[in-house]
């Protein structure tokens, strides 16, 4: 009964998720699944290579899922993200150890500008690792990937733990899900974002407890 309780909210949220055309976030919400899927298979079958398998045909079915969601939902402004990375590398090659500064990144962005950029007056990179690595130097970037990555590591580690513990898994998928997105956006620095991957953080590591108040 509780599963099939599911079904009308996870049919809500995919719906609502089309229908705002976020194609990082869609693509995020597909390949945090995918990665979770096989997470739990490993866990159950113990088998290294059947679980590298499912994740390359996986991420494969993943892509052409993601080719069409582009071309449906291109956009005239495109290939202003490449040429927004291309200003941040440029911009982190000037500060790799500091960075400019945190918030910083939108008073420095005139001076690296494309001449074929459209929008001269954006303040993100609309890719949180840039972000982090132009803003806070290699000091700040390499610990943003500590973060994402232990995370995901103790995550993990909980899921292999506690198999049956919902809470760590949807925790998995929304950060995945989240790191994803800041790849095309502002991610884990917005703050809303922040907030809501937190709370779900804090209920996956909370829900150990639960049981024992």
């Amino acid at each position: 009964m509780g599963r099939v309780m599911l079904i009308i909210p996870t049919f809500l949220g995919v719906y609502t998720l089309l229908m705002t055309k976020t194609r990082g976030a869609i693509i995020g919400v597909l390949i945090g699944g995918v990665l979770l899927a096989a997470l739990l298979y490993s866990i159950k079958k113990n088998n290294v290579k059947k679980t590298v398998l499912m994740i390359l045909v996986s991420l494969a079915i993943v892509g052409c899922i993601g080719a069409v969601t582009v071309q449906s939902f291109h956009r005239s402004y495109d290939y202003e993200r490449v040429l927004l990375l291309k200003s941040s590398y440029a911009m982190w090659e000037d500060h790799k150890l500091y960075g400019v500064g945190f918030r910083h990144w939108a008073r420095e962005y005139p001076n690296y500008i494309s001449p074929a950029a459209r929008e001269p007056d954006l303040t993100i990179p609309h890719n949180v690792i840039a972000s982090f690595f132009d803003e806070t130097g290699i000091i700040g970037g390499f610990g943003f990937l500590l973060l994402v990555f232990g995370t995901l590591i103790i995550l993990g580690r909980r899921i292999q733990q506690n198999p049956h513990n919902i809470y760590y898994q949807a925790a998995f998928w929304a950060f995945v899900a989240l790191m994803c997105h800041g790849m095309v956006d502002t991610g884990i620095t917005n703050r809303n974002a922040l907030q809501s991957i937190s709370a779900i953080l804090g209920m996956a590591f909370a829900s150990d407890n639960s049981r024992k108040l």
